[in-house]
């Protein structure tokens, strides 16, 4: 379970919704917080005035830091945060790179925020910093995205219990996702009994790719109870493997594709229920491993991943495989500031 939860913040109400959910993760397994405020480096802000001497920049400085601390003091005040040990740091530099850094430096072992933060230029911006930490976070990331429901922004209000989404693809870096998967479908259901819909997205070929249509017709028979077999025994693994011990309902369903950029919509359709699965609903939460063999294998590029992030509603669990986990990423943080605070 996890132990340090990161909380990127911007300054703006939209970020700061991210922090019911952290909240009820932290308090569900006894994890911490880690809020981060990132300031620009000072040549992104003076390069803007060239006529301020250095002296004047350096007050800037300070006078950035400071306020950022003023702002993380007031969020854990008016976040009913009383009864979670939080931490909080201002560090100066690129954004993106440096919540990266920060949760190797910290041991963060859970990234939640929001897609985007402000609005306008500010709004764009911090979307693009959001796709960084989407790309390059060691840990896995929890994006709320915008017209989220309140349910998945206040976890933990409502008596239904939410179901969380996995894509898979049959390669052992794609079935990284579960466990994460499982974690949070048991943390979200609380004593309720969690609920996960597995999917696999296959290629349907037709009579026009060197194939008649009874050959067509076979061959998709085939991929499809080759795919149907291979769900149904990550099913069983969830209900009796390593995962046995949390104890959660497990569905499923293969859907189809003719084009490769086609299976970002095919998950997209089958998060909303489009398709006709008996007992499956939609789902509240999707997880997603960056890493795949066939169908998904464009996540290692994030293309499926950003398509998905872009186009659903619904909150995105990343999660990167051990290949990608190992980048490394160059420091870019200069100034730094702690303070702890003890529940209490």
């Amino acid at each position: 379970m996890f132990k340090r939860i990161l909380i990127p913040l911007d300054g703006s109400k939209r970020a700061e919704e991210a922090l019911s959910m952290a909240a009820f993760l932290a308090r569900a397994t006894g994890a911490s917080l880690l809020l981060v405020k990132v300031i620009t480096p000072e040549l992104l802000y003076t390069s803007l005035y060239p006529t301020v001497p250095g002296y004047m920049a350096e007050q800037i400085r300070t006078t950035f830091v400071h306020d950022a601390q003023t702002y993380l003091k007031h969020v854990i005040r008016t976040s009913k945060l009383e009864d979670i040990a939080v931490s909080t740091e201002v560090v100066v530099g690129i954004p993106g790179a440096t919540i990266v850094q920060i949760v190797g430096e910290r041991l963060a072992d859970l990234i939640v925020m929001r897609s985007q933060g402000q609005t306008g230029i500010a709004r764009w911006f911090f979307g693009s910093i959001a796709q960084y930490v989407i790309r390059h976070s060691p840990v896995p990331v929890l994006v709320m995205r915008d017209g989220c429901s309140p349910l998945m922004l206040q976890p933990g209000q409502s008596f239904h219990v939410p179901r969380v989404l996995v894509p898979l693809d049959g390669s052992p870096q794609a079935e990284e996702a579960l466990l994460p998967a499982a974690e949070m479908a048991c943390l979200l259901a609380g004593s309720a009994q969690g609920q996960i819909h597995l999917t696999c997205a296959v290629r349907s070929v037709t009579a026009h790719e060197h194939f008649t249509s009874a050959q067509a017709e076979q061959q998709n028979e085939a991929v499809q109870a080759e795919a149907e077999a291979y769900l149904a025994s990550i099913a069983t693994r969830l209900r009796m493997g390593e995962f046995a011990s949390s104890a959660f309902a497990t569905s499923y369903s293969v859907v189809t594709y003719t084009r490769e950029k086609e299976i970002w919509k095919c998950i997209f359709r089958e998060s909303e229920c489009i398709g006709d699965v008996p007992g499956y609903a939609g789902c509240d939460l999707i997880a997603m491993s960056t890493h795949g063999r066939t169908g998904l294998q464009h996540l290692l590029h994030r293309s499926i991943t950003e398509h998905v992030l872009d186009m659903t509603t619904v909150p995105l669990l990343i999660v990167h495989t051990h290949a990608t986990s190992k980048e490394s990423i160059p420091s870019t943080a200069t100034v730094s500031h702690q303070e702890i605070q003890q529940p209490g």
